[in-house]
């Protein structure tokens, strides 16, 4: 007798799950132990953040304002990728690099070349963005003017900047959903989002205060409506094909 095959369900930390949805993966198998739902999401039992004594003092799915979490981050010496997204912190799995990393160094090559192009822009990746009481992210890369004048008087960026890019595999949930929210609110005027499951990017433009997914041309290149050139070739992204992503900047 055939059996019927079903796909593996990857849970992610931040996933957002009725809890009779999370305690059937739990039954199924598809939520790690040691997993917990609170208030609607999936928190992963991911290592705490502790500090030079060994006391723990960041937890997956604690709730802290900024100023406590920035706080009790900058005690951990050994802590990496650490967020605050809408209140809650939310720690980072190890990253794969053709899942992760070999995406990221794509797009942050891709902004920084446009800044060199293009003087009074910056870019950066994996920076610390304070926005307001209930959000420190740390997007995979962003882009902004020279002249917002971001950087604060510790080196971390205060505010909202131009552009942000974020590499959506075990986050892609919180990608779409606590973070599309909190860049929205934080008045990021785009946000484009590398769906690698997916196998798609997504470029969004905030209008009214609500993110539009732009469209590509018949080319399948979408173009930045804030920056001039910054031009993104779908086809040769998703390809690995950053000699491709690169030509495509500025019609060259």
């Amino acid at each position: 007798m055939a059996v019927a095959a079903f796909p593996v369900i990857e849970s992610e930390n931040g996933e957002a799950l009725s809890r009779a949805e999370f305690d059937a993966r739990v039954r199924f198998g598809d939520i790690p132990p040691g997993a917990r739902w609170a208030d609607g999401i999936v928190l992963l039992a991911l290592p705490p953040g502790v500090d030079e004594e060994g006391r723990v003092l960041l937890r997956n799915g604690d709730r802290l304002d900024q100023e406590e979490f920035h706080r009790r981050y900058e005690l951990c010496p050994e802590l990496r990728r650490c967020e605050l997204i809408e209140g809650v912190v939310y720690m980072s799995s190890p990253q794969r690099y053709g899942r992760h990393a070999e995406q990221q160094n794509m797009m942050q090559y891709w902004l920084t070349t446009h800044c060199l192009r293009h003087p009074g822009l910056e870019s950066a990746g994996s920076v610390t963005v304070i926005l307001g009481r209930r959000n420190e992210p740390e997007p995979d890369a962003v882009l902004f003017r020279e002249s917002l004048g971001l950087e604060n008087a510790n080196g971390y960026l205060s505010g909202p900047p131009d552009l942000v890019v974020e590499i959506a595999a075990s986050s892609r949930s919180r990608d779409y959903n606590q973070k599309m929210r909190a860049y929205a609110a934080a008045g990021i005027p785009e946000y484009i989002i590398w769906n690698v499951n997916g196998k798609a990017i997504d470029w969004f433009v905030l209008r009214a205060g609500v993110y539009e997914r732009l469209l590509a041309d018949s080319t399948g290149v979408i173009e930045s409506p804030n920056f001039p050139g910054l031009r993104l070739d779908l086809a040769k992204a998703l390809a690995g094909d950053l000699a491709g992503v690169i030509a495509a900047l500025d019609g060259d």
